[in-house]
């Protein structure tokens, strides 16, 4: 799996923001923007879909610029149940394709790739919920918010993990992953009063990323493929659950 790990950052945001049309800057530790997201939603005659897009241009090591992008489609039914996930990334020349089909208590997912077809399920356990909390921020205050624990799906991975959420001070508060015990991941979320994210920061692979909300003619100017992460660019962007990974190598 080469998805590169902006894919991490835009996810924390883009599940939480305008109802309809909303827009992101991508920008690295020192404010240079990288790229940038935005996500759609459509009505459809069984339900409605949400449609995540980014795109981030990059100075491949001993190399000239290497574009990513993900395109990342939440499909849902009428009474707001996810039925689909499909995630289809492309780095270079490289593209992967990850779809889950949610049953009751299960993900049926397959992942396509250079590397061929690899099939799993997933235990989806009661009350799993499949956008990162975003959904318990809306209409909270940072201030006001209790600590929050839930399990998450996480497609990427292809696992369950146990999401932490805190309050982190100024607005902002601090969401962290696990897997049982160890930690995946570190975030911390700017809200709007009413629970809104208005940013996502995190660490990831010797530097901070942050997606930011922005509006259209910002997040489409043109800006200059970035080198400061070049020698992160080929490395996974997450660390896969261990029954993702056995399931690859009995692929292999």
């Amino acid at each position: 799996m080469r998805s590169w790990v902006l894919a991490t950052a835009a996810a924390s945001a883009l599940t939480a923001a305008a109802p309809r049309d909303a827009w992101y800057v991508l920008q690295a530790e020192d404010g240079t923007t990288i790229g940038y997201a935005s996500e759609t939603q459509r009505l459809g005659p069984d339900g409605y879909e949400s449609v995540a897009f980014q795109e981030v241009s990059l100075l491949a090591e001993g190399g000239g610029p290497t574009r990513f992008t993900q395109e990342t489609v939440t499909r849902f039914d009428a009474a707001g149940r996810v039925r689909t996930l499909t995630s289809v990334s492309t780095l270079g020349r490289d593209t992967t394709r990850t779809e889950a089909v949610i049953r009751p208590g299960l993900a049926l997912v397959t992942r396509t790739s250079v590397s061929g077809v690899v099939r799993s399920e997933i235990e989806l356990p009661p009350g799993v919920r499949m956008d990162s909390g975003a959904g318990l921020l809306r209409g909270r205050a940072a201030g006001a918010l209790e600590r929050l624990e839930f399990l998450n799906f996480n497609l990427d991975a292809q696992a369950v993990e146990r999401v932490v959420i805190e309050p982190a001070g100024q607005g902002a508060v601090l969401r962290t992953r696990y897997d049982g015990e160890e930690l995946r991941g570190v975030a911390r979320l700017q809200l709007s009063p009413d629970g809104r994210i208005l940013a996502s920061t995190q660490p990831m692979l010797g530097a901070r990323i942050t997606v930011r909300v922005s509006d259209r003619e910002t997040a489409m100017k043109p800006h200059t493929p970035y080198p400061g992460l070049r020698r992160a660019l080929f490395r996974a962007p997450y660390r896969m659950s261990a029954a993702a990974v056995e399931i690859g190598r009995a692929h292999v």
